[in-house]
């Protein structure tokens, strides 16, 4: 099986599985009413200015060791300094894909980006090393998304594969595939 052969795997079993989800930021509806009222108006309006100072982050930090989908078993830890940008994130994913209890492929690679937004973790990490192998070679990472109950469990995840080794963020996206075992799964910091 050629590289190219695991990544159509990859995707078609994410297709199937629902899990694709796409990355993005969505723009303010306020900034909008703004720039009406003062059309309006014929005034323009400030942002208003906070009167105390943004607090810096806190240390955020997510581990997962389940199955997805019944075919995809993922494990990873990922940390991230109080008031340090997402990408400053380490850590290490490793994967295994195994539909029907067949070993496809093993995939791995250090993370890169984090982001935790209460019980919803999004991470990146670049596929660095793969079997069969060649795959790293593709400069191909991976954003994973997964939401945990709180108790130690992780209870959905999403993954997409992009064709890129790096990102600028990684905020948590909907996660729809409903974890398949018992997996344990927790996410501090958000």
């Amino acid at each position: 099986m050629t590289p190219r052969d695991v990544v159509a795997v990859l995707v078609t079993g994410a297709v199937a599985a629902g899990g694709l989800a796409v990355p993005g930021a969505l723009a303010s509806p306020g900034h909008h009413h703004i720039h009406h009222h003062a059309k309006k108006h014929g005034k323009h309006h400030k942002a208003p200015t906070p009167t105390s100072s943004p607090t810096a982050a806190p240390a955020q930090s997510a581990s997962a060791d389940a199955v997805a989908g019944g075919t995809f078993h993922l494990q990873f830890e990922a940390h991230r300094a109080a008031g340090a940008a997402a990408t400053a994130a380490t850590g290490h994913f490793t994967g295994t894909l195994a539909p029907g209890g067949v070993g496809l492929g093993n995939f791995a690679g250090p993370v890169t980006c984090l982001t935790v937004k209460g019980n919803n973790i999004g991470l990146f990490y670049p596929i660095k090393s793969s079997s069969p192998p060649g795959l790293q070679l593709l400069g191909a990472g991976v954003f994973i998304y997964m939401t945990v109950d709180g108790k130690g469990n992780a209870v959905k995840s999403s993954f997409k594969l992009v064709p890129k080794a790096t990102t600028d963020s990684c905020d948590p996206m909907p996660a729809t595939e409903t974890m398949t075992d018992t997996g344990s799964g927790t996410a501090t910091g958000g």
